[in-house]
């Protein structure tokens, strides 16, 4: 008679644009750990696997990484949309554009 107690199963799952794997874990297990991307996830979302190189490397890292680098590019596009540098303006005029960007 075998008996395993406390083992957390996940499906493993593949990284957009990325040879790397991942595991996939819940919404409720991964929430307490984002900030920017908290409302974006639905069910499940595909989690890097543990990288020696990078032990730091982990999902609020990354979710305050992906925040700066929002903020950043649309600062620069509202300063080319406002500075006359284009003329397709798309964030400055258009919340649902800005919020489709996000989602991206």
């Amino acid at each position: 008679l075998l008996i395993i107690h406390n083992v957390k199963h996940s499906l493993a799952c593949s990284m957009a644009n990325t040879v790397n794997n991942g595991h996939c874990v819940s919404k409720a297990e991964v929430n307490p750990q984002l900030t920017f991307c908290k409302d974006l996830i639905h069910e499940y979302v595909c989690v890097p696997e543990f990288q020696s190189l990078w032990p730091e490397w982990k999902v609020s890292e990354k979710d305050f990484k992906l925040n700066w680098e929002f903020i950043r590019n649309v600062e620069d596009r509202f300063l080319k949309e406002t500075d006359g540098e284009t003329v397709n303006l798309k964030f400055s005029d258009n919340a649902k554009c800005l919020n489709a960007y996000k989602e991206f």
